[in-house]
């Protein structure tokens, strides 16, 4: 829903189809560069305690980007920052709640 809400408010503010597929760009970046470490994380840190980290932190930006949109001062270069930072926090996210999801479930009786 995040990454179709950036989308959506970067063709609105801009009208401009290559925006938009540079905020596509900017989400995938940190998927090329920080994804051998979000692996790394999950296996050394406690899954849980991570994947409620990430939940918070992708919470705390886009309510920055709820905020920036209803105040009426959100830029094009916001929208990257913002995209940029959540797809580095689902890099860290998916390695450690993927594999986590049938341990949390309840038990089958």
């Amino acid at each position: 829903m995040q990454t179709v809400a950036q989308s959506w408010l970067m063709y609105k503010l801009t009208g401009s189809a290559l925006k938009l597929g540079e905020v596509g760009f900017a989400s995938q970046i940190p998927v090329f560069l920080v994804a051998p470490l979000g692996g790394i994380t999950a296996d050394r840190v406690n899954r849980q305690r991570l994947v409620i980290a990430t939940q918070i932190a992708s919470m705390i930006l886009a309510g920055i980007l709820a905020w920036l949109t209803l105040t009426g001062v959100v830029q094009p270069w916001h929208i990257f920052v913002l995209a940029a930072l959540w797809s580095s926090e689902r890099v860290r996210h998916f390695p450690a709640a993927n594999p986590s999801l049938s341990t949390w479930s309840a038990k089958k009786t």
